[in-house]
């Protein structure tokens, strides 16, 4: 079953069809904060584009350019969340505990497609000898560190509890 609601803070209103369940349970948490049901989806929407834009442009362009003049001493070190959303590594490495992934310039074999920008690292890395291109959005970036150096240098983003790192 399915329950159309119709929006009417669009100039023509349009209707979306969602299932009886989430309709249900949209109705409820209505009751439960004393709003109506198109205020909580509202609510629920503004919450989920601000999620989506959790990495302004302009931070993400600082995180770049962290990044890329780390690079400019050596390979770099970036600590990814590989379940985060956004996130493309190899299947193996989804749903894992934190990664920490190599990236660079002059590395063995070379990264010829790395670019690192507002939106955050995207490279075909090597994984057991076979390359895969891996999207790494800013929201998934632990932190990055250079590969000789223990200390990590840019500020850790919070972890899901019980993650730990794993170097690959």
């Amino acid at each position: 079953m399915t329950t159309s609601i119709m929006w009417v803070s669009t100039p023509v209103g349009s209707g979306i069809e969602i299932p009886d369940n989430v309709a249900s349970a949209i109705e409820r948490e209505a009751a439960r904060r004393g709003l109506s049901a198109v205020e909580v989806v509202r609510d629920l929407l503004t919450s989920f584009a601000e999620e989506l834009n959790d990495v302004q442009p302009a931070d993400g362009e600082q995180r770049a350019t962290f990044v890329r003049e780390l690079m400019t001493r050596g390979p770099v070190l970036v600590i990814v969340d590989p379940s985060a959303r956004g996130v493309d590594v190899p299947p193996h490495l989804r749903g894992t505990d934190v990664q920490a992934l190599r990236i660079g310039h002059g590395l063995t074999p070379p990264i010829t497609d790395l670019l690192v920008d507002a939106y955050g690292v995207r490279a075909s890395l090597m994984f057991d000898g076979a390359r895969y291109f891996c999207q790494l959005p800013w929201r998934s970036v632990v932190a990055a560190r250079l590969e000789f150096e223990s200390t990590v240098t840019t500020p850790p983003a919070p972890v899901k509890p019980g993650r730990h790192l794993k170097l690959v």
